[in-house]
């Protein structure tokens, strides 16, 4: 029984010296280099898809913007047998927003409404007041004016506009100016930001900003319209096989290099 034990104690030694002579290989560590830049490219790979795979569900949402993930070289310093190489890895930088509008299309609800040009309606939430350019409104519980979710939308201001029963159907001039058979009922704030892009989505097509918004110069508004989404499907089709493509790629490459891996494993097991 002693003696099972100690070969057992010395096979064990054995195997964790193979190992450690492994990993300080020459070869070894390029192909762990090769597994984590390999790993890396797959993550951000993922990432892109996902963007693509959530462009593609958001085509009929109304006044959505195409999204695209932005992507940087990251260098890293590694220490190696012949001295310290860069090794470069691709890190997610975050999430850019194609800003141009979509197509209008004509729709039989007066009380949707499309922006052409610049501007973004206000609507007040429980967490504040938000932005959209989803236009298709309606009338809530209390007569506001307001998102499907039940947000009032805001005017100049900075009221809600409400219609009564009385006051029949609205018209909308250009300017946002609301009228109905009773008078004037308000004008739609509509607001620009001097970076749209530091705009912060919130879903229900909300965005959040810790700028300041500025009354939007010449806004034109359009009564019985809402804004498509500027999403294309050929051109995200076509993305979508680029990146499974590259994906495939990339877990081919790391299947190869898993392999020379053991394959080297058992031949320094072999000569040992």
């Amino acid at each position: 029984m002693q003696s099972d034990r100690s070969t057992t104690w010395h096979t064990e030694q054995k195997f964790q010296r193979l190992i450690k002579d492994v990993l300080t290989d020459r070869k070894a560590e390029q192909m762990t280099t090769t597994t984590t830049v390999a790993l890396s490219q797959q993550m951000a790979l993922r990432r892109n898809l996902d963007v693509i795979a959530n462009n593609l569900a958001n085509m009929n949402t109304t006044a959505f913007k195409t999204e695209s993930v932005i992507f940087e070289e990251y260098l890293m310093d590694v220490e190696t047998q012949t001295g310290t190489e860069q090794i470069s890895y691709v890190i997610d930088q975050g999430v850019d927003r194609n800003l141009s509008q979509g197509h209008h299309v004509a729709t039989t609800n007066m009380l949707d409404f499309a922006i052409n040009g610049d501007g973004y309606f206000t609507i007040e939430t429980p967490y504040g007041e938000r932005y959209t350019r989803n236009g298709h409104f309606i009338l809530n519980d209390q007569g506001q004016l307001s998102t499907k979710e039940g947000y009032p939308v805001l005017g100049k201001s900075g009221a809600p506009i409400t219609l009564a029963p009385e006051d029949g159907m609205p018209t909308v001039s250009s300017d946002g100016t609301i009228t109905t058979n009773t008078g004037q009922k308000g004008q739609l704030a509509l607001v620009t930001f001097e970076n749209e892009r530091l705009l912060q989505k919130e879903g229900d097509s909300l965005f959040s900003s810790d700028e300041i918004p500025s009354d939007a110069a010449n806004p034109i508004i359009i009564q019985g319209s809402i804004e498509q989404s500027n999403v294309s499907a050929i051109v995200e089709m076509t993305k979508m096989i680029d990146v499974m493509r590259a994906y495939q790629s990339a877990a081919k490459l790391m299947e190869t290099n898993n392999k020379l891996t053991l394959e080297a494993i058992n031949k320094l097991s072999n000569t040992t």
